[in-house]
């Protein structure tokens, strides 16, 4: 596979991805937009922002539908396990959230793990004058 596309931003957005792959699998910005809930216009604001933070075109825009790039076919299956991921990381967190007893707030210090703050509290003692 040859390696044309260079990432240009340190950040990728999980809604610019997502609108990339329904434009790809329904070879339409106006159909994406239906399902996702967007307008047409921010839909092709998603692909312009992401062709701008990968450098390359990613789709070849036509009035017969959006076909591709050979960038675009190079990221598709990356971008599809990518959004699988993302939706079993937010089904996983839902079930935990189900599952795990409410504990308050979470409290992180520095470098240290998550801890409850009732915990952190009974560990930590603090001398006042």
């Amino acid at each position: 596979m040859l390696n044309v596309v260079f990432l240009r931003q340190s950040q990728l957005s999980l809604v610019h991805l997502s609108s990339f792959l329904r434009v790809a699998e329904l070879a339409s910005v106006t159909k994406a937009a239906a399902e996702s809930g967007y307008t047409q216009s921010a839909v092709s604001l998603h692909l312009k922002a992401l062709e701008r933070s990968l450098g390359t075109p990613l789709f070849h825009r036509d009035r017969a539908g959006m076909p591709l790039t050979v960038a675009g076919q190079q990221i598709l299956d990356e971008v599809r396990a990518l959004m699988q991921a993302v939706d079993a990381l937010r089904r996983r967190s839902q079930l935990l959230r189900q599952q795990l007893p409410a504990t308050g707030p979470v409290t992180c210090l520095g470098a240290c793990p998550a801890i409850p703050a009732p915990r952190l509290a009974g560990a930590v003692s603090v001398d006042e004058p």
